[in-house]
């Protein structure tokens, strides 16, 4: 497909995000994979920690890539057959429903791309020739997503989150 496309995140504010207890062992990495999945029940609820409220983000991705119920709606508009397992955030009387999608490594990273000292990726560019028709996948360590689900998200008001441009070779 051809296109523009980002590196999606979660967007940065002010506090510490509150990290999640139990991740690792009630659902590790791997599991948000195809082929993986169901390992996994339809629901899963975890704890989650910290001094402060939790935000209202549409994109949480610091243990794992997390999207909003609003993002997961849009996202359903241009994937209607990807998986996703719902993940509930509980603190106390606080609670958060998250969609985790499951989603597709694509090799499309190019050797020209650059990354700095701790292993960011600096400079993206993605292989055009072998980048599926999907509109959100993942490649080593980033989630990608394409112009027109990144568009059509902030149409709907669905604006929780970063982009950063990527290049095409």
């Amino acid at each position: 497909m051809r296109g523009r496309y980002y590196l999606i995140g979660g967007r940065q504010y002010g506090g510490m995000f509150p990290g999640i207890r139990e991740l690792s062992s009630r659902f590790p990495a791997e599991y948000a994979r195809p082929g993986f999945s169901g390992k996994l029940p339809e629901l899963l609820s975890l704890r989650f920690f910290g001094r402060e409220a939790l935000p209202e983000l549409d994109v949480y991705e610091r243990e794992l890539f997390l999207i909003s119920e609003r993002f997961q709606k849009v996202l359903r508009l241009y994937e209607p057959r990807m998986v996703s397992k719902r993940l509930l955030l509980l603190k106390e009387e606080e609670k958060r429903e998250y969609f985790v999608p499951i989603l597709k490594e694509i090799p499309c990273l190019s050797e020209k791309s650059s990354r700095r000292l701790g292993g960011e990726l600096e400079k993206g560019i993605l292989i055009r020739e072998k980048i599926p028709d999907l509109s959100l996948f993942r490649i080593p360590d980033h989630v990608v997503i394409r112009v027109d689900l990144a568009e059509s998200l902030l149409k709907r008001g669905v604006d929780g989150f970063s982009l950063r441009a990527l290049e095409l070779a």
